[in-house]
């Protein structure tokens, strides 16, 4: 039995008169693979954004299991343009990731101004990344990257395309290897092999996903449950995007039936 990693309880959310969750309860669980669906304006990215914590429901309460960790992609990048892209992929606290940080910036010291001091730093450096096994952080990071079309890490963030920003987020989100991947609208922006790279990548990740997409192969791919908002419910499907339609189709016939 999987372990419950989101509890979500009378969960209530309303813009004027739209109500966008109603009193709504549901768990979110260990590996699950969550494609989120409802049509445009029923409260997908609203919901999203209130399991991170960035925007706040009317009443209710979400809990997280402890020491759960999550990472979130919004559909516009909320990147911080003074920074370069490698700065952005090494963006976590974790021990690796500041080596990373420490050991590019030294780099650039000692290409503008070497020193003796700045190579025996660089030693040290190197010993303790060494120790930590920090140079597998730098190829995951190149091989992200490199699979989302950004070769070049230097590259200040400010003087990369829309798309590219985009992509960049989601190498950022993917590098921190969470318990929980939020993700609105991932496959915007990317061509058909690198959405295929994606789809196998999330099939076979290890945490739990809850992905809102209106590409239905890559819905039908990927997940393996289905979460539906309407009118202000959220309802759970088991299985495929497939085996959705299938559902609804019977629940409809259903309704026929009884009317």
């Amino acid at each position: 039995m999987s372990r419950n990693l989101i509890s979500v309880e009378n969960l209530f959310k309303s813009y004027a008169d739209k109500i966008i969750c109603n009193d709504v309860s549901f768990g979110i669980h260990e590996s699950d693979k969550i494609g989120f669906i409802g049509i445009n304006g029923s409260g997908k990215s609203t919901l999203l954004r209130m399991l991170v914590g960035k925007e706040m429901p009317d009443s209710g309460k979400i809990t997280f299991r402890s020491r759960t960790s999550m990472s979130y992609l919004p559909q516009l990048p909320e990147l911080n343009l003074e920074l370069s892209v490698y700065e952005q992929v090494y963006f976590s606290d974790k021990k690796e990731f500041q080596l990373l940080r420490h050991y590019f910036n030294l780099i650039k010291q000692m290409e503008i101004c070497p020193s003796p001091e700045l190579q025996q730093e660089h030693q040290r450096l190197l010993r303790k990344m060494d120790a930590c096994n920090a140079w597998e952080i730098e190829n995951k990071a190149k091989m992200y990257l490199t699979k989302l079309g950004l070769p070049n890490i230097d590259v200040p963030t400010r003087q990369l395309s829309g798309g590219q920003k985009r992509r960049l987020d989601l190498a950022r989100i993917l590098m921190d290897n969470p318990d929980i991947l939020i993700l609105d609208e991932p496959t915007n922006h990317l061509d058909i092999e690198t959405i295929e790279w994606f789809q196998d990548f999330l099939t076979s990740y290890q945490g739990t996903v809850i992905f809102v997409t209106h590409d239905r192969y890559f819905l039908d791919a990927v997940s393996n449950k289905i979460m539906e908002i309407e009118q202000g419910q959220i309802k759970f499907y088991e299985g495929s995007y497939s085996n959705y339609l299938k559902r609804k189709e019977l629940e409809y016939t259903d309704l026929q039936r009884k009317e």
